[in-house]
């Protein structure tokens, strides 16, 4: 069985896009039930890079009972194809989706000893 960590997330209402993120979550949960997985959702992490803090979060983090890590990074809501990529709008400020992938996916490794295999899907 599928174990999701943290728990009470089904007591949980949301709107906006936390609505649809307990809509992936109830998914996962129903496509992986007779799987031994875990599934993390929300996952903050920080790092100091260049000596400043980094902070961000890791929407879905999926552990395989081999052990890949599969990364989900969800975005509701409208993205804009530009000539860098594609682009999420927070409070009127771009932000490139690639580079927050990359970066969640650098933090996650370095924090193991960068011996880690990692996918992700958006």
């Amino acid at each position: 069985m599928a174990h999701l960590h943290p728990t009470g997330w089904q007591e949980m209402s949301g709107t906006g896009a936390a609505a649809r993120e307990i809509e992936t979550l109830t998914y996962l949960k129903a496509a992986l039930a007779e799987e031994p997985y875990r599934i993390y959702h929300g996952v903050h992490w920080t790092n100091v890079e260049n000596g400043f803090s980094a902070y961000d979060e890791i929407d879905f983090i999926i552990v395989a009972p081999n052990g890949r890590v599969l990364l989900v990074e969800q975005k509701s809501g409208f993205l804009n194809e530009t000539p860098e990529g594609l682009v999420k709008n927070y409070a009127g400020k771009p932000r490139k989706v690639a580079n927050h992938i990359m970066r969640s996916i650098k933090g996650l490794t370095e924090r193991f000893g960068g011996e880690m295999s990692i996918d992700y899907l958006l």
